[in-house]
C-alpha cells in the first residue's frame, strides 16, 4: 500500500522522515520541517488517505518541545508520546494532538526512545563519568533506571537502531554492530539475531 501525503498546505510540508505509526486510521509522522534552518523534527499528523490533519509547533511554551528524537503510541491509552532530546523528557498528548502533561527523564544526553511497557527505552553514545552505558530502561512511576552494555565515546553521527516489530517486541543494536538484542522477561539483554559486524567487538570496549 503507498499514501502520499497531501501538501495541502506548507505546514504539511516535511522531508527527511524517521518514523511512522498508523494508529485508528490516522498516520503519526516523525520528520524533519522543511524550513528548519537547524533541521529540527516534528510531529505530523495525517488521515490514512494522506489528508494532513495537523503539525506540532516547536517552542518552549506549554506543550511545545524544542525537537522530537522519538515518537510512539500507547495504545492502551491512546496517548502519543514524544521525546525531546534538549529537555529530557516525554510530552504526552492526545491523539488529536492536545496536550496532557510532561514527564522528565534523568538529565542525560539521550538521542533515541522506544516505550517498552510501562518504561522508556533510551539510547545515548555520550559516555561520560555519569553515563557509562549506550542503553538504558527508565520506569517513571518506580524511578528505577536499568543501564545495558557499557561503551566509550563515539562520534554523534554514529547511530543505534531501536525499533519494535508488529507485535510491539524491542529490538536494538549497538553502533557499528551487526548484532540485534532484545529484552528477555527479566529485563536482561539477549541475543535475537545477527548479521556480519562491520567493526570487530574488541574495537568497541576500548578507545
Amino acid at each position: 500500500e503507498i499514501v502520499q501525503p497531501q501538501a495541502s498546505c506548507t505546514e504539511a510540508y516535511m522531508s527527511a522522515i524517521s518514523k511512522v505509526i498508523e494508529h485508528k486510521g490516522r498516520l503519526y509522522i516523525m520528520a524533519t520541517e522543511t524550513n528548519s534552518i537547524l533541521r529540527t523534527n516534528t510531529i505530523f499528523i495525517f488521515t490514512k488517505s494522506g489528508e494532513f490533519i495537523k503539525k506540532f509547533s516547536l517552542g518552549r511554551g506549554a506543550g511545545e518541545f524544542t525537537d522530537a528524537s522519538g515518537m510512539d503510541i500507547d495504545k492502551r491509552n491512546d496517548i502519543l508520546e514524544v521525546y525531546s532530546g534538549f529537555t529530557s523528557g516525554i510530552y504526552r498528548y492526545m491523539l488529536d494532538g492536545k496536550f496532557v502533561e510532561m514527564k522528565e527523564l534523568p538529565r542525560k544526553s539521550y538521542f533515541g526512545m522506544e516505550k517498552t511497557g510501562d518504561s522508556y527505552f533510551l539510547y545515548s553514545p555520550r559516555i561520560t563519568a555519569k553515563n557509562t552505558h549506550y542503553f538504558h530502561l527508565y520506569n517513571p512511576e518506580s524511578g528505577e533506571l536499568k543501564s545495558y552494555f557499557e561503551g566509550v565515546e563515539l562520534p554523534l553521527i554514529s547511530g543505534s537502531a531501536i525499533y519494535k516489530d508488529e507485535t510491539g517486541k524491542l529490538f536494538f543494536t549497538k553502533p557499528y554492530n551487526g548484532v540485534f538484542y532484545t529484552l528477555d522477561d527479566s529485563l536482561n539483554a539477549r541475543v535475537a539475531f545477527r548479521f556480519e559486524p562491520t567493526i570487530d567487538e574488541q574495537y568497541l570496549t576500548s578507545p
